[in-house]
């Protein structure tokens, strides 16, 4: 296929390398999802009906119990009134999430003097790059949206004035979270009772260094804010520094964490009402995660309903302690294949009390932590999976926008979407893990 021909300057009206970018990258990203999107590519999105400002889904809560038992006699017996069904509407928010950045005039025309592959290139680098990117941060809400827990705790910390080095709480970092997060700007929360309390009133803290051995985040920031943020540093969920990525407190999705900890009301439905609508909680009591524990979790989730097939997301250090701890319930038949998804994840299938159980190590989970879910009941919905676009005056789309201030090119990355579970009593929620080495 011939290349388009770019030429390159201020007064282009965006046809040409933006026609250049919708062929080197469709608009959509969900058909070349990165391979760490475990979830992405386990869940396919879907587009929902929205109904007002929420998208619409009825779950059944309660079953029927309008029965009468007659005995032995074969008498006509009078029959007690219907008691129906507990039909309730799940009300999903889908939650919108913009990356922008951009390419300049310059770079654009220095690899145009080298051809228009070094064009392409250019500009498939940085859409590759913002696709992984927003595929990232959308994996990490659909793990950790709107978590008690955030993306983890502050345990210790050094240095003074603008600077800080923060060491995170034993379980609470996940290696796949942070790593590549230099110059990714968060916030930082602790709670009184049930409130949360921003302590970063003045400026982002912004990520300096990250060591992943150490589980350990260099920072920079207002001083002020920084110092407010060493007096609540701990290991308490709820009330010790909590991270957040910059404003994304009350404005990301609900993601796994967050539904299968639920008490209250979420996404319109009481938990407290509908025992249903209650995800359930196994703890390994500070100790690693062994298949024992496994089939203990998953039996309390078969009681209240489970009979399917489900997979196991858990950190790799707590897959490395299943891998050596797994005995016959493995699936070693003519049919096992090392990579099971075709991202070349790999998993372990054994069976339980549900049947098929799969093992996904998923380096953005916490070492903490472990969800099981029946994949079949997880639903993504919103308006739209990550796309680059934007809409014009009449309905064009454009794909790269003129900067009117600046020498060059904006590009912009956009979902709006939600994770959801149908079923949160057929989950578990693995916590208290502690793997070892």
């Amino acid at each position: 296929m011939s290349q388009p021909s770019v030429n390159v300057g201020t007064n282009q009206s965006g046809a040409t390398l933006p026609g250049l970018f919708k062929q080197v990258y469709a608009k959509e990203v969900k058909d070349a999802i990165p391979s760490f999107a475990i979830l992405q590519a386990r869940v396919p999105f879907s587009k929902a009906q929205l109904l007002g400002d929420k998208y619409h889904l009825p779950v059944v809560l309660a079953d029927e119990h309008g029965f009468t038992y007659g005995g032995n006699t074969a008498a006509n017996y009078t029959l007690n009134a219907g008691i129906s069904m507990q039909l309730q509407d799940a009300q999903i928010a889908s939650n919108e999430l913009t990356l922008q950045s951009g390419i300049s005039y310059g770079a654009v025309s220095r690899a145009q003097n080298r051809g228009e592959q070094a064009v392409e290139s250019a500009v498939r680098l940085l859409i590759e790059r913002m696709k992984a990117s927003a595929a990232k941060r959308v994996e990490i809400a659909m793990l950790y949206g709107a978590s008690i827990g955030g993306l983890g705790l502050l345990a210790s910390h050094s240095g003074s004035g603008t600077t800080r080095t923060y060491t995170f709480a034993t379980g609470t970092f996940a290696n796949g979270i942070w790593a590549g997060m230099e110059n990714a700007q968060l916030d930082v929360y602790s709670a009184t009772g049930t409130s949360p309390v921003q302590q970063n009133t003045n400026a982002a803290v912004v990520i300096t260094a990250v060591s992943v051995a150490n589980q350990t985040i260099s920072v920079s920031g207002n001083s002020s804010d920084l110092t407010a943020i060493d007096a609540v540093v701990g290991s308490t969920v709820g009330t010790s520094a909590t991270v957040y990525f910059f404003g994304a407190f009350g404005n990301e999705m609900t993601g796994i964490d967050g539904i299968l900890g639920n008490t209250g009301t979420l996404f319109n439905i009481s938990a407290s009402t509908y025992n249903l609508w209650q995800a359930n909680s196994y703890s390994c009591s500070s100790a690693q995660l062994t298949m024992g524990k496994v089939l203990a979790g998953t039996s309390v989730a078969v009681g209240r309903g489970l009979m399917e097939e489900t997979a196991l997301l858990l950190a790799p250090s707590s897959f490395a302690n299943l891998v050596s701890d797994l005995s016959a319930q493995r699936r070693f038949d003519g049919s096992y294949k090392s990579k099971k998804a075709a991202n070349g994840v790999e998993t372990i299938e054994f069976y339980g009390q549900n049947g098929l159980i799969e093992l996904i190590p998923h380096a953005m989970v916490k070492d903490s932590d472990a969800f099981e879910l029946p994949l079949d009941s997880v639903k993504r919905v919103g308006s739209t999976d990550v796309s680059f676009r934007g809409e014009m005056v009449g309905g064009e789309m454009e794909y790269l926008f003129q900067n009117t201030s600046t020498n060059g090119w904006t590009a912009r990355a956009y979902t709006d979407q939600s994770i959801f579970i149908e079923t949160p009593a057929q989950t578990v929620k693995f916590t208290a893990i502690v793997p070892t080495t």
